[in-house]
């Protein structure tokens, strides 16, 4: 066995793997090692090398066109988990499992706090009890993971292509800002 996944033969190595790309291959792999009997420690094993050589692959393309203009920045962060600052937007609602209501909330000017530089003109969040005591024009630090998602009408045709954009999910370890008019 060697160190590194031989990507060649399950990815088209001409361009990213996607995260959808990556878990079929994984399916694919614990399906062959449970097939050919192999314990869980090597199939495992085999994941990790794959997640490894998927990674170091991604990391030596161009990023591709972005599906918005402002995501392209998230493009290069995939992955990763950071703190980020932002305002909030808006409240809004978004239909949810057999129709439920959930409410969502929307941050604008989301900012790597560290180098100012702009992640994003505006991302949605389901609300969760992180988000309640909060109102619009708050300004507040954050953690997140950069993910790809599909983004589109949920359509798989000609006419309504599924485009990969990037996002941020799972915030934690939220703090509001205090305005300076606000400290004296």
């Amino acid at each position: 066995m060697t160190d590194e996944f031989d990507l060649n033969g399950w990815f088209d190595l001409s361009k990213p793997i996607s995260k959808v790309q990556l878990e079929e291959v994984e399916i694919d792999i614990q399906f062959y090692g449970m097939k050919d009997r192999e314990e869980d420690s090597v199939i495992k094993s085999e994941i990790r090398r794959l997640k490894k050589a998927v990674k170091k692959h991604n990391s030596k393309m161009q990023p591709p066109p972005p599906v918005s203009s402002h995501r392209h920045v998230l493009y290069g962060l995939n992955g990763q988990r950071f703190r980020c600052k932002a305002t909030v937007g808006k409240f809004g609602t978004k239909l949810g499992y057999k129709g439920k209501s959930l409410p969502t909330i929307m941050l604008k000017n989301v900012i790597d706090p560290k180098t100012e530089t702009l992640l994003t003109d505006h991302l949605w969040f389901t609300m969760g009890k992180w988000a309640d005591e909060l109102q619009v024009g708050d300004t507040i630090e954050f953690d997140a993971r950069v993910a790809e998602y599909e983004k589109g009408e949920g359509r798989r045709d000609d006419n309504h292509p599924i485009k990969i954009d990037y996002r941020l999910e799972r915030p934690t370890k939220i703090v509001k800002i205090l305005k300076k008019e606000n400290l004296q």
